[in-house]
C-alpha cells in the first residue's frame, strides 16, 4: 500500500479497529469524527523541529537513531540501543 493512497478512510480505520479488538462507540465517535486531529496535526507540525521527516522515528537516550539500511534491521538497532 502507497502512503497517501486513501486506504486510510474511516471506514478502513474502523474495520481495522475492528480487528484488533477496538469495538467501542468512543472510539468509533473518535474515527468518525475526527476527535484526535488537533493532536495528530500538533504532532506533525513538531516534526520538523526534531529533525524528522517521516517514520518510524526513533530516539535512542535523546539522539536520532538513523538507520543504515532502508529495512528495519533487529540487529542493527539493538546495536545502536546497546551503543546509546
Amino acid at each position: 500500500m502507497q502512503e497517501n493512497s486513501g486506504f486510510f478512510t474511516s471506514e478502513n480505520l474502523i474495520k481495522i479497529g475492528d480487528y484488533a479488538g477496538l469495538k467501542s462507540k468512543s472510539f468509533i465517535d473518535c474515527v468518525n469524527n475526527g476527535g484526535k486531529a488537533d493532536l495528530v496535526k500538533a504532532h506533525a507540525d513538531s516534526m520538523a523541529g526534531y529533525n524528522i521527516t517521516g517514520t518510524p522515528t526513533v530516539f535512542i537516550n535523546d539522539k536520532l537513531w538513523v538507520r543504515k539500511s532502508n529495512a528495519f534491521d533487529p540487529v542493527e538497532f539493538r546495536l545502536a540501543v546497546e551503543a546509546g
